[in-house]
Formats: structure tokens, C-alpha cells, sequence
């Protein structure tokens, strides 16, 4: 085989260091800079506290005092504490699969030529590289975006309002409550504090964003080695349908699903901070559990949670985390459906393949390969999203459920119904797999 060479780029750089990297010690690490950037929150007396009122124009609304401490926003303790530690799982899980995909299948004898040569991994491996290396644009474009993104809402979220000391259309929340309480004192170490904590945000949400990007460009290049788009010589790239290419492509669509429904769930509690800060209720407990008050309402229950929030804000106050909330929705259900639309492609691509090389004896010989009248039939099969994503429909509907209650942030009940219904599944697909592996 020939030789190959390695590519260094953004991308692959990106790539090698998830691949690396330990997932416990991904896990363990991004759990440790959470807590200590929430805990340092109590040096600068921002960790719990509350605001008597605003100068909204419900002056009824105004005088209601909140809890406005940064462990009262849920966002920040439950997306850097729970959410991206496992996110940072499923991404290094994702680099690991694609890797070991390639080194177990071109030993099986999936990633094939179509003259009947067997493909070394190694060349494999570089043609992976030089698809991340083409889409390294992206991902430098991601990394000015988010610097952009990060720094500008700094800058106009809280730079501006503690360096003045006032504010001019900024929200009322964890980090400009100080203003409002006259907290002098604490402009400078505020003006570190949120700095820190902003670049911290950005660094979440450049990964987070890069490894949607990434999972499409591996889901990309399997597409098209089985498509037959790599050339060497006079032959061309396929894929065999074999068990353990579905059983790969299936491993990389759940992993996948896991990572977009988690950033799912990140989105929502972006959503909830927001409604939460423009509420009449003094703590998010109490706007968490008003859906017992809402659903009592049997004859109107509907005007209740579609009804708008009281406006505790003052007039003209924009929430740059609602934009980031919808914006990471957006993302993750454009990924998710490109990605495993790809992954069907590829094993469509595969089974036809497979399926003109029935009439070959020398490549049936050559790949080491017999088709039964069953395996014929599991070919022609238009079905492929069930054989790399077994109860996709469920996933689906609990995914939709909670982009639903990102619109809706009222439904917290039915969010945590959905919750507890995604971990069982996990909890059975989990053990279920370890029994299959003791058997």
C-alpha cells in the first residue's frame, strides 16, 4: 500500500486530541474547572444573593424581590457541572469509534477496493485526515465566531454596565445584580469574575459546536468511501454490508444522538434562566413548580403556559442567551439529521455494493464473501435508519419533547417526565449491552 503521510490542521488537531485523550480524565477535568470557576463565585459575593426589585414598569412586578445568585441559574451549575463533563465523553467516544471502526473493519474486510483489494488502515486513516483537513476552514471560522460571540457578549452584557456602574439595557441576573444593590466595591473582581467566566462559556460552546461539526464530516467521509468517491489506481473505495459495519454505524448514530440530546438539554436550561429573569417568582423552585398551579386550571391550563411572563426586567432589556439558546437548537437538529442521514447512506451504499458483487466469483473470493437468500433480502431492504438506530422513533419524540419545552420553558414537568424516561432507556441499553458482552 502506498505510503501516507501525516496531516496536522485545526481539524485533525482537534480530532487527535479527543481520539488521545481519556475519557475520565475529559470527564474528571472538565468537572474540577466548573466547580472551582462556581465556587471562586463566593469571593466576589455572587454565589447567592438577592435583588429587592428593578425598575420595571409593572410597578407590582418590580418590587418582587429574586434570587439572582450564579447557583441560581441553573445553566451555568447544571450545563458545566453535569452537561458538558459528559458531553466531552461522547465526543472523545466519537473520535475513538471512528478510529477503531477503521482498524477492525479493514480487518473483517469492510473497507474494500473494488478490484478486490483489501484496504490498509493506515490509508484509510489518511483519507480521514484529508477530509478533516478540507474542513478546517470550518472550524477556524468557529473558533473567530465563538471568540467573537464570547467576547462581544461579555463586553455588552457586563463590561460595559460594571465599568459604568449602570445600566443602559443590560439584564438583571448573577452578574450585573450588583449594580442594582450599589455593590461598589465589587466592580473590578466582577469585572475579572464574568471575564473568566465568559471565556470558560466560549470554550464550551467552540467544543461543542466543533464536535457536531466533527461527527458530520466522519459520518461524510464513510459516505463517501462507500459511494466509491477515493480513487487509487483503477479502482475505487467501497464498503462491504457485512454485521459488523451496522453494528459500528450503529455504535457512532446512538453515541452521536447522546451528544446532540445532551446539548438539547443545555439548550433548554439556557431558555429556562431566560424566562426565569422576566418572571414574577422569587426563586427558580417556585417557577419550576408553578406547572402544579397551571395544570390545576383545568378549564384554561393552556392560556397558562402559553400566557407571557410578567416582565420583572426593566423595559428594553435584551437576554443575548435566548439568541445562544435557540442558536445551539438550531445547530444540533441540522447535525443530528445530516449526520445520520449520512450513516443510512453509507450503509445503503454498502448493501448495493454488496449486492453486485453476488454476481462475481472472484470477488465473492477475493473478499472472502457469501450471500444467503436471507442476507439477499436484509440487501434489498429500504430500511436502514432501524439497523444503525434501533428505537429511533422513541429517541426522536424525546428529543422533540425537549426542544418543545425550550419553546414552551413552562413545561419543567414534562421535561423532567422526559428526563427520567431518556436515562431509563440509557440505564437498559447500558446494561443490556454489558450482558451481551459477558455472553
Amino acid at each position: 500500500m502506498i505510503g501516507v503521510r501525516r496531516l496536522r490542521t485545526v481539524a485533525c488537531d482537534l480530532d487527535q486530541w479527543l481520539y488521545r485523550g481519556s475519557s475520565l480524565v475529559f470527564w474528571a477535568g472538565a468537572i474540577i474547572a466548573g466547580l472551582l470557576l462556581l465556587f471562586c463565585s463566593g469571593f466576589v459575593g455572587i454565589d447567592q444573593f438577592t435583588v429587592p426589585g428593578t425598575l420595571a414598569e409593572n410597578k407590582a412586578v418590580a418590587a418582587i424581590s429574586k434570587q439572582l445568585g450564579i447557583w441560581s441559574a441553573l445553566n451555568w451549575p447544571v450545563i458545566y457541572l453535569v452537561l458538558f463533563p459528559l458531553f466531552l465523553v461522547c465526543s472523545s467516544r466519537q473520535a475513538s469509534q471512528i478510529r477503531n471502526m477503521i482498524a477492525d473493519l479493514t480487518d473483517f474486510r469492510v473497507f474494500v477496493f473494488s478490484d478486490g483489494r483489501i484496504v490498509d488502515r493506515a490509508y484509510v486513516s489518511h483519507l480521514l485526515d484529508g477530509e478533516l483537513q478540507r474542513a478546517s476552514p470550518t472550524f477556524v471560522f468557529l473558533i473567530f465566531a465563538v471568540i467573537v460571540v464570547s467576547l462581544g457578549g461579555w463586553v455588552m452584557a457586563c463590561a460595559i454596565p460594571l465599568f459604568n456602574f449602570e445600566l443602559s439595557g443590560q439584564v438583571v441576573d448573577w452578574s450585573t445584580g450588583a449594580i442594582v444593590l450599589g455593590w461598589r466595591s465589587l466592580k473590578y473582581p466582577l469585572l475579572v469574575y464574568t471575564f473568566i467566566a465568559y471565556a470558560w462559556m466560549g470554550f464550551a460552546l467552540f467544543v461543542y459546536l466543533s464536535c457536531l461539526f466533527l461527527g458530520y464530516v466522519h459520518s461524510s467521509f464513510l459516505h463517501k468511501f462507500a459511494a466509491g468517491q477515493y480513487e487509487i489506481e483503477t479502482a475505487r473505495s467501497r464498503l462491504l454490508s457485512r454485521e459488523a459495519l451496522s453494528i459500528a454505524l450503529r455504535g457512532i448514530a446512538y453515541n452521536f444522538f447522546v451528544a446532540c440530546f445532551l446539548g438539547l438539554v443545555a439548550a433548554f436550561f439556557m431558555r429556562l434562566e431566560v424566562a426565569y429573569l422576566i418572571s414574577d417568582k422569587t426563586s427558580i423552585i417556585d417557577y419550576w413548580f408553578q406547572n402544579l398551579k397551571i395544570w390545576n386550571r383545568i378549564d384554561n391550563w393552556h392560556l397558562g403556559l402559553l400566557a407571557e411572563d410578567a416582565g420583572w426586567q426593566p423595559l428594553g432589556t435584551q437576554n443575548q442567551t435566548l439568541l445562544t439558546s435557540g442558536a445551539v437548537v438550531a445547530a444540533t437538529l441540522v447535525s443530528l439529521a445530516g449526520t445520520l442521514w449520512l450513516l443510512g447512506a453509507t450503509l445503503k451504499a454498502a448493501r448495493l455494493y454488496t449486492l453486485q458483487c453476488k454476481t462475481d466469483l472472484h470477488l465473492l473470493e477475493r473478499y472472502g464473501l457469501s450471500i444467503t437468500v436471507e442476507d439477499e433480502a436484509t440487501l434489498k431492504s429500504d430500511d436502514v435508519l432501524s439497523p444503525i438506530f434501533p428505537g429511533y422513533r422513541t429517541s426522536f419524540t424525546l428529543a422533540l419533547a425537549i426542544v418543545l419545552c425550550t419553546l414552551l420553558p413552562k413545561l419543567t414537568l414534562i421535561f423532567s417526565a422526559t428526563i427520567l424516561v431518556a436515562i431509563i432507556r440509557y440505564l437498559r441499553r447500558f446494561f443490556k449491552n454489558r450482558g451481551n458482552l459477558r455472553a
